[in-house]
């Protein structure tokens, strides 16, 4: 019974030990199978990681250099573009360099002709003016009298007498109509002085003048300003200032005035103080003419013996023969 059971308790021992070397042979291959999969895996994951790491280097490699080939390829056009471009804004320079050089040249040449063309006309109209001078002091010198026009119907008057006359003032009409008159005395030999203030629609700022002395074309003016003498003078048009001796003061303001301003002739109103006219001869050497308020020949033959050149008078039975009186 005893043996029995030792055989079996041998049996059982053996048997355990025979079970654990094959499960630790078993676990041994087990062992060694994970670690030729684990192996294996790894070997395999380190060749797929290798060949990954080797594509993905070969992609970058592969991505630089078509990287690098579209950046040359882009830094070739834009250096290309560059060049375009600059050849463009060269030549846009050039042609921009050639026009404004074109219109320096043009604005220059139309500065010179229009320098040209005011000197020719400045000097016909200083020749045109120094003619009329003459031509007036002439007729002043001979007959020493100016028929003063107020009315339209003394026009025909003074034609009629035109050989006695030095000349006419023309105080009536207006823009439409007074060229008109200035042509007909004109072309009667007569010289013509339009009074500005007395003349309708016409202006004294510096376009009326120009107008009056480009498309009216008169002798000369009268004013009593001294801004239009000065402009009409610039403009080659003979003046006469008027001054109106009202007092003592009248003979310092018209010697005042003719301190800034020199007119070619002078005219003192009223006529009827002719020994005024000697006082204004004491410090002007400019000629005389004097009107206003005279009625009788003998009262023109005071004014001329106390040193006026010549008297304006409205009244046409004054316009003739007062050059011939004596004194």
């Amino acid at each position: 019974m005893v043996k029995v059971q030792e055989g079996n308790v041998g049996t059982l021992h053996l048997g355990g030990k025979s079970g654990n070397s094959n499960s630790n042979s078993n676990r041994n291959s087990t062992s060694n199978s994970n670690r030729s999969s684990v192996s294996n895996s790894n070997s395999g994951s380190n060749r797929n990681s290798t060949s990954n790491i080797s594509s993905s280097v070969s992609n970058s490699t592969s991505n630089h250099n078509s990287v690098s080939t579209s950046n040359h390829g882009s830094s070739s056009d834009s250096n290309s573009s560059n060049r375009a471009g600059n050849s463009i804004s060269n030549s846009g320079s050039n042609s921009n360099s050639n026009s404004d050089s074109s219109n320096s040249s043009n604005r220059a040449s139309n500065s010179n002709s229009v320098s040209n063309s005011n000197s020719i006309s400045n000097r016909n109209s200083v020749s045109n003016s120094n003619r009329n001078r003459e031509l007036f002091l002439g007729g002043i010198a001979q007959h020493r009298a100016i028929a003063s026009i107020k009315h339209p119907r003394q026009i025909e008057r003074a034609l009629e007498v035109r050989e006695q006359l030095s000349g006419v003032f023309l105080l009536t009409g207006h823009i439409g109509v007074v060229k008109g008159y200035v042509d007909v005395f004109q072309d009667n030999g007569l010289p013509v002085f339009l009074h500005l203030e007395k003349i309708g629609g016409l202006s004294t700022d510096s376009f009326g003048l120009e107008y009056l002395a480009k498309v009216i074309k008169p002798t000369g003016i009268i004013s009593t300003k001294i801004n239009v003498i000065k402009a009409a003078r610039h403009l080659g048009l003979m003046t006469i200032q008027r001054f109106f001796l009202i007092d003592s003061e009248g003979l310092e303001n018209i010697e005042k005035s003719l301190s800034s301003i020199t007119p070619d002739i002078i005219e003192v109103m009223p006529a009827r103080i002719p020994e005024m006219i000697s006082k204004v001869k004491s410090f002007s050497s400019l000629p005389i003419i004097t009107g206003g308020l005279l009625y009788e020949p003998s009262q023109a033959q005071a004014c001329l013996q106390h040193g006026a050149a010549a008297i304006s008078a409205s009244r046409p039975e004054l316009w003739t023969g007062v050059g011939h009186s004596p004194g």
